[in-house]
């Protein structure tokens, strides 16, 4: 029994030979003692013996040639999101082997279920066999569409009761996702669906907000989720600004508090100088003193709601003020002639 492959035919007991298909008894189409043939469906052959003496004999024999088996490639999910499982199943045959196409020859499992995880789209390929041994393949791809990219929550941490119009912002933002946000404690005014809403928390207390991204390919990310608190003693957030600096470029330099559209703001400093107004969510600053010395910036939080009023001091923001580099001036002559030599100290 062969699989459509080319098969090798011998003959002895005779001098020469002649091959027939027995279907066509009249029409030789080889001699020899040995023959190739390649049928493509069960076929007869007889060869005709002759001795020396020209006498003649004849035999047959017939090759059986099985149908290819009908091997088949499936997927649990043929489309899934970076990171996601998927399984992969063999069927029509009795013996399997697995390759990823882009590594041929290596075999990934000889399973009839294959467990993948892939990275990127990928293309595997099933090599399956049925009990005669007759090959055959198929191939399947696995589409992988992207992970979302949320991992952060920004927003502020520490509210007034009844703290409005507070911005609260997930990133990295993707063209195309949709956020679904969920809130504890406080109500979602604006924003459901964009990478961005605006919040009014109630009542003292803990509370939270939270967010899912959804790509334009149905793939959802892990919840992120920002805790807070609602309370009448406000803890604002640490000063941003530059923190090492030279004494020499210690001018117009800028640290902002997290804004907070109902809070006012008194900046406090030492070893340097606030230019223009104290009491917004931004100042800019001259720092005086020459290095090696320390800088010290904070602020104070005033909250008022409709019926409510909040108070709080932020952490002090520590600056390293080091000393510029000193560079003496250049001495040597003012004018020289061409070709001149000049030294320069």
């Amino acid at each position: 029994d062969v699989y459509k492959r080319q098969v090798e035919l011998y003959a002895s007991g005779a001098d020469t030979y002649t091959w027939y298909d027995l279907a066509s008894p009249s029409i030789p189409f080889g001699t020899g003692d040995t023959i190739y043939v390649a049928p493509i469906a069960s076929f007869t052959y007889v060869v005709v013996g002759a001795s020396a003496a020209g006498c003649t004999n004849s035999d047959t024999i017939t090759i059986n040639v099985n149908t290819s088996p009908i091997i088949s490639a499936s997927a649990q999910n043929d489309t899934i999101c970076e990171l996601d499982t998927t399984f992969l199943f063999a069927s029509g045959g009795a013996t399997y082997a697995w390759e990823d196409i882009a590594n041929p020859g290596v075999s990934i499992s000889t399973n009839d279920t294959l467990g993948i995880s892939p990275s990127s789209t990928t293309t595997y390929v099933l090599f399956g066999a049925d009990s005669d041994g007759c090959p055959n393949f198929d191939t399947i791809t696995v589409v992988v569409n992207p992970a979302p990219q949320l991992n952060a929550l920004t927003g502020i941490t520490s509210v007034c009761p009844g703290a409005t119009g507070l911005s609260y912002i997930a990133s990295p933002a993707t063209s195309g996702s949709v956020y679904t946000w969920s809130i504890y404690n406080g109500t979602i005014d604006a924003g459901q669906g964009t990478d961005s809403v605006m919040v009014t928390w109630d009542s003292l207390g803990t509370a939270y907000i939270n967010v899912i991204e959804v790509t334009s390919a149905g793939c959802p990310s892990d919840t992120v989720q920002l805790d807070l608190t609602v309370s009448l003693v406000l803890t604002p957030a640490l000063p941003t600004g530059d923190t090492v600096i030279c004494d020499n470029a210690a001018s117009g330099l800028v640290y902002n508090a997290t804004p907070n559209p109902t809070s006012t703001y008194t900046w406090h400093i030492s070893n340097g100088t606030i230019i223009g107004s104290a009491n917004l969510d931004s100042v800019v600053v001259d720092w005086t003193s020459t290095g090696p010395s320390t800088g010290l910036i904070w602020y104070e939080e005033l909250s008022v709601t409709t019926d409510t009023t909040c108070y709080g001091v932020s952490d002090t923001l520590s600056v390293t003020i080091n000393p510029g580099p000193s560079i003496s001036s250049i001495t040597g002559p003012a004018d020289i002639c061409v070709f001149d030599t000049a030294w320069f100290n």
